[in-house]
C-alpha cells in the first residue's frame, strides 16, 4: 500500500516546493523524496544542483554520497567524500555516511557480472548483519550461478530473519539437485522452520533419498521438533523406514530420558548398520547403569564383533566404558585393521574412552607409528594428563613434519584428526588451507595450555613456514578461540624482529578475535603485501574491529581492485558496529 503512496506524496512535495526557492533543508527533503521512490540518478542531480546552492552543507553533501552509494557510483561518491572530509569536524566519526558508503560498495558487488565478485559481495553483506545485508542475501540466494546461491546459503542458515526463513523454505521444497538440496536440509534444521516437518519426514521416509541428505534429514527434524514423548519414539523405532528408526534414537537421545531405553534394545540387532550405530551411541550419550532389568555390556557384547567397523568400534569404546579390560581388548582388532581411515577412526574413539582407556591408549600410542593415529591419541593422553611429554612430542613431530593438510573428521560422537578431503572451489580457494590451519592452531592451543616449553618456538617455526590466515568464506564457517595464554604467546610474537612472523602473528590473533595490539602491524604491512595477503590483512582488521582502522578502511575502499573495495567496505562495516 506504501509503496503505491510514494509517487502522490513525491508529486505533492515537488508541487509544493516549486513556488519559492529552496533552503537547504528543503532540497534535502526533496533529495529524500527521490531516494524514497528508488530513483536514485534524480536525487543524485537535486543534491548536486542543491550543492552549487550550499558548498558548505554538510546536510546536503551527506545526502549526495547516499543518493550515489544507492545508484552505484562509487567513483564520484568519494569524490563527494573526500570534500565532505575536509568540510566536517571529525568526518570518521559520522556512522551513517561511512556505512551508506560501505553498503553501497557492496551492493554493487552484488551486481557485478563476475560471480566471484558476487560471491565477495554476499560474504560483506552477511558480515555487516544488516537490514540491508538481509535484502542482499535474499536477491543472492536466487542467483543464476551455483557456487554463489551454496555459499549464500551457508551463511543464512545462521540467521533467523523471516524472509530469508521464507525463501529458503520455499527452495526447499522446489530444490531437485541433491547436493543443493543437502545444504537446504541442512538450513531448514539449523533455522528451525518447522512448516519443513512434512517434507523432512517424507525425505526420511522415502528410499530413492541420498543417505547424506536423509542424515541431514533426520538431524533437522530432532533439531526443529520439540521433544518427543514414549509413544511418538516407539512408532519411530519399529517403523519399516531405516531412517525413523535412526529419527527414534536421535529423539531418545535428545530426551535423555533413561526409562525408554528399552525401546530401543531391539535396534541393536537392527538389520541396518546405521541403526544399530544410533542405537549403541544413544546407550552411551545417556549412560544407564542397566535397561530393563539388564547389565549394559550383556547387551552390547555380541556387537563387538560386528563386520561393520562403525558398529564395532561404537561398541568397544562402549564396552570400555563399562568393563575397562574386556573393551581395551576388542579394540586391538580395529586398531590394527588394513584400512588407515579405520584405524584413524578407531584411535579417536579409544581416545573418547578417557579414563577407562588405560593403559591400552598409553601402549597403543607408543606402537604406533602412524602420525594421525598419535596425534589422537597424544591428545586422549594428554586430555588425562598421563605421558604429556611423550605425547607433546608426538604432537610436535606432526606439525613440523606433516606436509599434507589436515582435517578434523567426524565419526559419530568422535572426532579425529585426518588427511584433508577438503575440495579446493572457487567458491572458496583458501578452504583446505584454511581448515588445515585451524587444526593446527588447535593443537598448538592444547600445547599452550599444558605449558609445553617447546610451544612458543613451534609456532615461530611454523609461522615462517606457512601462510596464515583464512579467507571471509572459511572464517564464516570455521571458527575457534584461542586459550589465554596462547594469545599472550602470539601476542609477543608482534614485537619478532621478523617482519613474516609479526604480519602472521597478526592474522591468528585477529582470527581469535584478540586482535587489538596487532591493527597497528596489519596496517603497516598493507602497503607492501601482495593481493592475497592484502584481502587478508582487510579481513583480519575487520575481525578484530578495533576503531583506529576505520580511516584505513575508507581508504581502501577507493582501490582499484574491486575485491578489495569490497572487504574493505566489509570489515569498515564490523568496525563500525563492533
Amino acid at each position: 500500500m506504501m509503496s503505491r503512496l510514494y509517487p502522490a506524496l513525491y508529486c505533492i512535495l515537488l508541487f509544493a516546493t516549486q513556488g519559492h526557492a529552496l533552503n537547504e533543508t528543503e532540497l534535502a527533503k526533496k533529495v529524500n523524496a527521490h531516494q524514497q521512490i528508488g530513483d536514485s540518478k534524480s536525487a543524485s542531480r537535486e543534491a548536486r544542483e542543491g550543492i552549487k546552492k550550499y558548498p558548505h552543507s554538510s546536510t546536503l553533501i551527506e545526502a549526495y554520497i547516499n543518493s550515489l552509494a544507492l545508484e552505484g557510483n562509487d567513483r564520484e561518491m568519494f569524490r563527494a567524500w573526500d570534500y565532505y572530509r575536509d568540510l566536517v569536524p571529525e568526518p570518521y566519526s559520522q556512522r551513517k555516511v561511512l556505512e551508506s558508503m560501505a553498503w553501497g560498495v557492496i551492493d554493487k558487488g552484488t551486481k557485478s557480472s563476475s560471480p566471484l565478485v558476487r560471491l565477495i559481495a554476499v560474504l560483506g553483506a552477511y558480515f555487516g548483519q544488516d537490514a540491508k545485508g538481509v535484502v542482499m542475501l535474499q536477491r543472492s540466494l536466487n542467483d543464476y550461478d551455483a557456487m554463489v546461491r551454496e555459499v549464500t546459503l551457508q551463511l543464512v542458515s545462521n540467521m533467523l530473519d523471516e524472509r530469508l526463513r521464507r525463501e529458503v523454505l520455499r527452495m526447499f521444497r522446489n530444490e531437485q539437485t541433491w547436493v543443493i538440496k543437502l545444504r537446504l536440509t541442512q538450513a531448514v534444521g539449523s533455522m528451525r522452520i518447522k512448516e519443513a516437518l512434512p517434507d523432512l519426514m517424507q525425505m526420511i521416509q522415502s528410499p530413492r533419498t541420498a543417505k547424506e541428505v536423509r542424515t541431514a534429514a533426520i538431524e533437522a527434524v530432532a533439531t526443529i521438533h520439540d521433544k518427543a514423548g514414549r509413544k511418538e519414539i516407539a512408532t519411530l523405532v519399529s517403523s519399516i523406514h531405516a531412517g525413523q528408526r535412526q529419527l527414534g534414537c536421535q529423539f531418545l537421545a535428545t530426551a535423555e530420558n533413561c526409562d525408554d531405553l528399552d525401546l530401543i534394545v531391539p535396534l541393536l540387532r537392527d538389520s541396518n548398520p546405521e541403526v544399530r550405530a544410533a542405537a549403541l551411541l544413544t546407550i552411551g550419550f545417556l549412560r544407564p547403569e542397566e535397561i530393563s532389568g539388564r547389565e549394559v555390556p550383556d547387551l552390547i557384547r555380541p556387537l563387538i564383533a560386528d563386520q561393520n567397523e562403525v558398529v564395532g568400534i561404537s561398541a568397544a569404546w562402549l564396552m570400555t566404558i563399562y568393563k575397562p579390560f574386556e573393551g581395551q581388548k576388542s579394540f586391538v582388532k580395529w586398531m590394527g585393521h588394513p584400512q588407515k581411515k579405520v584405524r584413524i577412526f578407531a584411535s579417536s574413539a579409544l581416545a573418547g574412552t578417557g579414563k577407562y582407556g588405560f593403559p591400552y591408549i598409553s601402549r597403543a600410542f607408543h606402537n604406533a607409528d602412524d602420525p594421525y593415529i598419535r596425534m589422537n591419541l597424544a591428545m586422549g593422553l594428554i586430555a588425562q594428563r598421563s605421558d604429556v611429554e611423550e605425547a607433546c612430542e608426538a604432537l610436535h613431530e606432526a606439525l613440523t613434519n606433516t606436509q599434507e593438510k589436515m582435517m578434523w573428521k567426524e565419526f559419530g560422537f568422535f572426532r579425529a584428526v585426518a588427511p584433508s578431503t577438503v575440495k579446493r572451489s572457487v567458491a572458496v580457494p583458501q578452504l583446505p588451507e584454511g581448515t588445515d590451519q585451524l587444526v593446527r592452531l588447535e593443537i598448538l592451543n592444547t600445547l599452550v595450555i599444558v605449558k609445553d616449553p617447546k610451544a612458543e618456538e613451534l609456532i615461530k617455526k611454523i609461522l615462517e613456514k606457512q601462510h596464515w590466515g583464512v579467507t571471509a568464506a572459511a572464517s564464516a564457517v570455521l571458527l575457534m578461540e584461542g586459550d589465554t595464554d596462547s594469545v599472550e604467546m602470539v601476542e609477543r610474537l608482534l614485537d619478532d624482529p621478523n617482519q613474516k612472523i609479526r604480519v602472521q602473528a597478526a592474522l591468528i590473533l585477529a582470527m581469535w578475535g584478540a586482535g587489538e595490539k596487532a591493527t597497528d602491524v596489519l596496517i603497516e604491512s598493507y602497503k607492501e603485501a601482495d593481493k592475497n595477503m592484502k584481502e587478508r590483512i582487510l579481513e583480519a582488521l575487520g575481525q578484530v574491529g578495533h576503531d583506529k582502522s576505520v580511516p584505513f578502511l575508507v581508504e581502501r575502499m577507493k582501490e582499484q581492485r574491486q575485491t578489495l573495495r569490497i572487504i574493505a567496505a566489509a570489515s569498515l562495516l564490523r568496525a563500525l558496529y563492533n
